[in-house]
């Protein structure tokens, strides 16, 4: 019987290769790449790098209360802080000058995303891995 059920494991294993791990530590992504976010066509959303909203020191309550957010509208996935939709005009260029002030630089470090376009259109943000 050793030799009929070695004999046995030998076809197996020859007409059964044993299967790739399609994950395993070594190929383990080492990155914080998150899922993107939604931004909304309702209004301009600010896309800031979260190294740089950082280094400004800048203050979540402040922002939220100025603005005027909700939780959902100030998300941070991975190093991309996305804050908005925001609706007030005049609340959205207190906060452009507010971040240009704390020496953050337009395209450099933040991003308006101005909500004009269709809503057919569903765009998603995150921040490039280098």
């Amino acid at each position: 019987m050793d030799r009929i059920s070695e004999s046995y494991r030998a076809d197996r294993t020859a007409a059964w290769p044993r299967p790739r791990r399609l994950y395993s530590r070594e190929h383990a992504r080492t990155d914080t790449t998150k899922m993107p976010l939604p931004i909304s066509s309702a209004a301009p959303t600010i896309l800031v790098c979260r190294d740089a909203y950082e280094r400004a020191a800048l203050v979540r309550q402040a922002i939220d209360d100025r603005l005027g957010l909700t939780d959902d509208e100030f998300r941070v996935e991975g190093d991309l802080v996305a804050i908005g939709p925001i609706h007030d005009t005049e609340a959205l260029n207190w906060f452009v000058d507010a971040m240009e002030a704390a020496g953050l630089a337009m395209f450099d470090d933040f991003f308006e995303l101005s909500g004009n376009w269709p809503d057919w259109l569903l765009l998603h943000a995150s921040a490039r891995r280098d």
